[in-house]
């Protein structure tokens, strides 16, 4: 989502913003990588997407932006997958300067997927579950209400 001075406050505007280019991006052919992700990337997708686009099967793209698997008799199986900007896209993520020369330090709206994966046992379960959905919820109620803004990764 670019770069913020250091000090920046994200508004509701901010968040609006986000989720129109997140959901322009998951309804591209690709996007339905996202619903193969699981965890937040995968309850960020599901509200644009439905279930049902994972069943669409790859898109174009899939020799360029794809991964492959080598089954055990020799035969390659490909499927899409996202770039970490790609993810860092879908869970809102700003790069925000701290003042030092050129640092950074990188907020989101919702955990990076590099981050949700080490919350295992905190708001991460290891499938999405009721505790998930409550935590999902309350979070996005906040922001909505403007009582939320982008978290840095040690903050989840």
């Amino acid at each position: 989502l670019g770069w913020r001075n250091q000090g920046w406050k994200a508004q509701q505007e901010d968040y609006k913003s986000y989720a129109v280019l997140r959901d322009e991006f998951l309804r591209k052919p690709r996007g339905r990588a996202a619903l193969l992700k699981g965890g937040i990337v995968w309850r960020l997708a599901i509200e644009t997407l439905g279930s049902t686009a994972a069943l669409s099967g790859p898109s174009q793209e899939v020799f360029t932006c794809g991964h492959q698997i080598i089954l055990a008799n020799g035969d390659a199986w490909w499927d899409d997958d996202l770039t970490s900007e790609e993810l860092d896209l879908i869970c809102g993520k700003y790069r925000i300067s701290t003042g030092i020369t050129s640092q950074t330090s990188d907020s989101s709206w919702w955990p990076k997927h590099s981050t949700w994966t080490k919350l295992v046992g905190q708001i991460n379960h290891g499938y999405w579950n009721a505790i998930c959905e409550d935590w999902f919820q309350r979070r996005l109620d906040s922001i909505r209400k403007g009582q939320a803004s982008p978290r840095k990764a040690s903050d989840w």
